[in-house]
């Protein structure tokens, strides 16, 4: 019986490097700003629940507004 080739090695060492590579690029953000951006991912995980839930206008205005504040803060944060 012959063995039949199923997968793909993949090599992450060179994968890791790269991403190494790309750190010195990245701006490390303070702890306090850490705290800010993720309760505001959590804020947006809950206006979709309820927009989810609702299914109403004012549900999805919300959601709407939250993903502007968030965005406008996640290009603050990755240089162009």
């Amino acid at each position: 019986m012959g063995l039949q080739h199923r997968g793909i090695i993949v090599d992450f060492d060179s994968r890791r490097r790269a991403m190494l590579a790309q750190r010195a690029l990245m701006q490390c953000v303070g702890p306090r700003d850490d705290r800010e951006v993720n309760a505001a991912w959590d804020d947006l995980m809950k206006l979709v629940i309820q927009a989810w839930s609702w299914r109403d206008p004012e549900s999805l205005d919300a959601l709407e507004t939250a993903l502007v504040v968030l965005r406008k803060r996640i290009e603050d944060d990755w240089p162009s």
